[in-house]
């Protein structure tokens, strides 16, 4: 994994370069309750695919870092 792709995946995250798992692991459930698209019924179908497409920035981000 590239230097570059764990810092891209941190600032998706919003953390530091000295982070270690817990506060990867805090800061995804953050981004997941607030990006997950289930979490918004009343979306409507544009702002669900933003959604959609917000939240798998923020999974391939955490995968990255805990790869």
């Amino acid at each position: 994994m590239s230097s570059g792709a764990t810092d891209s995946a941190r600032r998706v995250l919003g953390l530091d370069s000295g982070c270690d798992l817990r506060e990867i692991k805090r800061a995804y459930k953050r981004m997941v309750r607030l990006l997950h698209p289930d979490l918004h019924p009343d979306a409507t179908g544009a702002a669900r695919r933003e959604l959609e497409v917000r939240f798998a920035v923020v999974t391939d981000a955490y995968r990255t870092l805990v790869a």
